[in-house]
């Protein structure tokens, strides 16, 4: 059929007026496709194109040629406008297509232009179909300009304008696809920092002008040099990144040593001086232990400072035996330690008493209480429910007991906290309710990362829905630094769970952004004063004007301050004269678990 249309198309006996109009032809009728023509003809058109009467034929078509628009009947032998619609949209969402069919019905007309039809026009009327095509054509040329533009704005900004390579911002792109794959699916990926050998004594002896020429060359060559697939960005003024996907680690060095023959051999003439060109290259392996995409950049650029600092023209790998490298292995090792752990039912309960300390008469003195506690020289000089701060362990599986510092710098990085902070809510909740006489109250630490979780939130506030804060008491830390990262997420949980009856301590005052005005947004009921002040107040006059201003302030807003790392009696002792609330440290109790810490 395709071939009678050819034939009509290129009848000479009618002079065409308008450029040639490229049309598909949707229809299981030669009568009917030669009389669509037809009035196109005599509408002016000089008429190029194609009918097609299936599916197979129409996929074809879309891909052999380049059309203008698309005229198609609705009820044809084996499919519809309908399927045809969905074929030519999933081609090219901007082609225009125009049904020409005999009344197709209300329902159907109205299902059609759902599915991308651009206009409904009854077989014959060329009244309406001449002028709704010409309308639909300027359309698409107006939104094919349009995505043009915006394409060679995207290519502006994801391309260097004197290279013609990737900009820096889409470089970090690619590399940020690369660190999701090597983390989900396990890939290995090589990143190279490239920089010109002595590239600032060419611009010196030639001027700007000579330079650009130089990297314009350059650049060409290294494109030359690569597979279409990799990723290469000119990062700054003489240098290139370079990103080799799905590559192992002696590919890539393989590669990046090809780079440096390949530039080499060449040799930069202008105005009768000769330049001889070289690189180095600093190369990184991305892969499940890698950090971020900042810490993957600074790793590659400190292999391109011992590769040039050798005497340039030669690769250099960031090697395991890079401390950021060994320590983001070491916190990557950690994290299945205490996934497993987690898994096993290995964590533990731990706790730290919170003691009384300000002398009789100041405020908020309670008298110093040791319940259950030795608490080395300091007496007893009243009774209150016992303070603990809650603590947690890690018992490997050798059976060693493991401190949080160890293992939280890990748990930070990939995301473990809200799932630990989850389990020691729950393990306390539970140690609560096995005491349900018990006079102790449970000082809970909550990370950053769970103050920004949402889900973490939700967990905590249904958790606590049903919970009677007088059988569950329960104080929540959050250091200084998470809650004013966290502001408008801090406040919310906090005015909803001390409307229950739940108190919060802000803990580690004064090591973060020490402002005083973060307090007054935050709803607290304690100030806990960070430790770096307290430990050595008996010997800096500065760390106890800090200590003596953040309890004076905390007591003018209505909070109980609390002192920590208190590692001596002069410390204690002052503590008490300044009017300190409370306080906790080695020198009162060392952390034990729960249990021994209560008995």
């Amino acid at each position: 059929m395709s071939n009678v249309l050819d034939r009509a198309i290129g009848d000479e006996d009618l002079k065409a007026t308008t450029p040639a109009l490229k049309v598909l032809v949707i229809k299981d009728s030669e009568d009917d496709a030669l009389l669509l023509i037809g009035q196109l003809r005599r509408a002016g058109y000089e008429v190029e194109g194609t009918c097609v009467a299936d599916t197979d034929r129409l996929v074809a078509a879309l891909h052999d040629g380049l059309w203008d628009i698309v005229l198609t009947d609705h009820d044809m032998r084996g499919f519809d406008s309908i399927e045809a619609l969905r074929i030519v949209k999933a081609f090219d969402p901007d082609l225009p297509v125009i049904i020409v069919s005999g009344a197709i019905g209300e329902v159907y007309a109205v299902e059609a232009m759902r599915a991308g039809a651009r206009d409904y026009v009854v077989k014959g009327d060329a009244a309406r179909l001449i002028p709704a095509m010409e309308r639909e054509l300027e359309a698409a040329r107006e939104r094919r300009a349009t995505k043009r533009m915006e394409m060679s704005v995207q290519h502006l900004a994801d391309h260097d304008s004197l290279t013609g390579l990737l900009s820096r911002r889409a470089f970090e792109r690619r590399i940020e696809h690369a660190f999701d794959t090597a983390r989900e699916d396990g890939a290995t990926h090589v990143l190279c920092h490239i920089d010109l050998d002595h590239f600032d004594a060419v611009n010196e002896a030639g001027g700007l002008q000579v330079g650009d020429v130089l990297l314009q060359s350059v650049s060409a060559q290294l494109r030359a040099s690569l597979a279409e697939r990799d990723a290469i960005a000119r990062l700054g003024s003489d240098e290139f990144g370079l990103l080799l996907e799905h590559c192992t680690r002696d590919d890539g060095l393989a590669v990046a040593r090809k780079l440096c023959c390949a530039i080499d051999g060449l040799r930069f003439d202008w105005q009768g001086e000769s330049y001889r060109l070289s690189i180095s290259v600093g190369a990184v392996v991305i892969d499940a232990a890698s950090g971020s995409v900042a810490g993957i950049l600074r790793s590659a650029r400190l292999a391109l400072g011992t590769a040039q600092r050798e005497g340039g023209n030669r690769v250099r790998l960031a090697t395991e035996t890079d401390d950021s490298v060994v320590h983001r292995r070491q916190q990557m090792a950690w994290v299945a330690r205490l996934n497993r752990a987690l898994d096993d039912g290995r964590l533990e309960l731990w706790g730290q008493p919170i003691i009384a300390v300000a002398g009789p008469g100041q405020p908020g003195a309670q008298g110093v209480e040791a319940q259950g506690v030795e608490a080395q020289g300091v007496e007893a000089q009243g009774v209150e429910a016992q303070r603990i701060e809650v603590l947690v362990r890690l018992r490997d599986e050798d059976g060693t007991v493991v401190a949080p510092g160890v293992f939280f710098p890990g748990a930070a990085r990939y995301k473990l906290m809200s799932r630990i902070d989850r389990w020691v809510v729950e393990a306390a909740l539970s140690w609560l309710e096995a005491r349900p006489h018990g006079d102790t109250r449970l000082n809970i630490n909550l990370s950053g990362q769970s103050l920004g979780d949402r889900e973490f939130s939700r967990y905590l506030l249904d958790r606590l829905a049903d919970e009677d804060s007088r059988a569950a008491p329960i104080c929540f830390e959050v250091t200084e630094t998470a809650a004013v990262a966290n502001l408008t997420g801090a406040r919310d949980i906090m005015q909803v769970l001390r409307e229950k009856g739940y108190e919060f301590a802000l803990d580690d005052f004064g090591s973060g952004f020490s402002s005083f005005t973060y307090l007054k947004a935050l709803p607290v009921d304690y100030l806990k004063i960070d430790g770096s002040f307290v430990r050595d107040m008996d010997r800096s006059a500065v760390d106890t004007a800090m200590v003596r201003s953040i309890n004076d302030i905390g007591h003018v807003l209505g909070m109980r301050t609390i002192a920590e790392f208190i590692e001596s009696a002069p410390v204690l002792e002052q503590l008490r004269t300044l009017g300190i609330d409370y306080g906790q440290g080695y020198y009162i109790c060392e952390p034990r678990p729960l249990d021994v810490v209560v008995e």
